[in-house]
C-alpha cells in the first residue's frame, strides 16, 4: 500500500474535507485519515501502482455521466408529482442522487408542494441553475489533462477557475479587499464533493428537511459539523464514524474512534437584503 498526504485538502475547509470523502466513495479500495497537525490534512492510503490522481480521473464521472442520474432530470422548482415520478425511477436504477438535494418526507403545512425545499449543500443559484449544472460545469473545467489538475489540487498548487462551483465554498468569494473580483473555484474539489454528497442524504420527519449532520434545531441556515480521524478507513467505515459521530459520541467514544478535532461550519454574513451570496466557514470545536 502507498500512502499520499494531500496538503490541499485540509480538515478545516469544509470543501476540501468533503473532497477527501469523495475521493473514497469513488475509490473504495482507498482509505482516508487525517494528520495529527494543529490543522489536519488528509492522508490517502491505497494499492500500489497507478498514482491516485490518475486513478481519481479514471473514476471521475464525466458531464454525460453526471446528466444521466435522476436528479438531473429536474428543474430547480421541483412539484411533488415530479418528485415522486423521479423517486419511481431512482429506486429502479439505484440512483441514490435525489437524495442529495430533495426529500418528501416534510408535512405539506410546512413546504409549498409545488416548490419541494432544497438541501444545505444545495443553496439557491442565478436563474435557477441546478446542482447537477453546476457539478457539469466545473467537471467541464477538467476535460483537459484531468489527472495533472487533480494532482495539483491534492498538493494544494491548483489554479482556480473563474465559477461558482457548488455553490457553498467560502472561499469562491472575493475578499473585502477585493469585493469586485470574479468568484474563483478549484473545480476539481467542487467535482469530488458533489461525489461525497452521497454520504449526505437529506431526510424529514414529518415537519422539516433536514441533512446529515446538519442540526435541525439551528438557525435558519443551520450548522454543519464534521470529525477528522487518524485511522484509515475505506467508505464505509466513513459512513459508521459519522453515524457515531452525529449520534453525539463524546469523551471515550472519539477517542475510540481516533477523532483528532472536530469543526462546524460558520455561514456567510449577507451585506443586505439584496445580497443572495452563500458560504460556509468553519470554526474548531474540539
Amino acid at each position: 500500500m502507498s500512502d499520499q498526504l494531500a496538503p490541499g485538502l485540509p480538515a478545516d475547509w469544509l470543501n476540501g474535507w468533503l473532497a477527501a470523502l469523495g475521493v473514497t466513495v469513488l475509490l473504495p479500495e482507498v482509505e482516508l485519515s487525517w494528520t495529527a497537525d494543529p490543522v489536519p490534512l488528509a492522508v490517502f492510503r491505497y494499492p500500489e501502482g497507478i498514482p491516485l490522481a490518475e486513478r481519481i480521473a479514471n473514476a471521475l464521472p464525466d458531464g454525460a455521466e453526471l446528466q444521466q442520474r435522476c436528479l438531473a432530470a429536474l428543474p430547480r422548482k421541483v412539484t411533488l408529482p415530479a418528485y415522486k415520478a423521479a423517486a419511481a425511477r431512482s429506486r429502479g436504477a439505484r440512483d441514490g442522487s435525489l437524495a442529495m438535494s430533495l426529500t418528501d418526507l416534510v408535512s405539506g403545512r410546512t413546504f409549498d408542494q409545488e416548490n419541494l425545499p432544497h438541501g444545505a449543500f444545495d443553496p439557491p443559484a442565478p436563474r435557477g441553475i441546478t446542482l447537477v449544472e453546476r457539478a457539469v460545469t466545473c467537471r467541464q473545467l477538467l476535460e483537459h489533462d484531468s489527472a495533472k489538475k487533480l494532482a495539483d489540487t491534492l498538493d494544494g498548487v491548483a489554479v482556480r477557475a473563474k465559477a461558482n462551483g457548488l455553490g457553498f465554498d467560502i472561499r469562491r468569494v472575493p475578499s473585502g479587499v477585493q469585493p469586485s473580483a470574479d468568484v474563483m473555484v478549484d473545480p476539481a474539489v467542487e467535482c469530488l464533493c458533489f461525489s461525497a454528497l452521497v454520504l449526505f442524504p437529506i431526510r424529514g420527519d414529518g415537519r422539516r428537511a433536514c441533512q446529515r449532520g446538519w442540526d435541525r434545531t439551528s438557525t435558519q441556515r443551520g450548522v454543519f459539523t464534521w470529525p477528522a480521524w487518524s485511522k484509515p478507513l475505506g467508505v464505509w467505515g466513513i459512513d459508521a464514524l459519522l453515524d457515531h459521530f452525529y449520534a453525539g459520541a463524546t469523551g471515550r467514544t472519539q477517542e475510540l474512534l481516533g477523532i483528532v478535532g472536530s469543526y462546524a461550519s460558520v455561514p456567510y454574513q449577507s451585506t443586505g437584503s439584496s445580497d443572495v451570496t452563500r458560504g460556509y466557514g468553519s470554526l474548531r470545536i474540539t
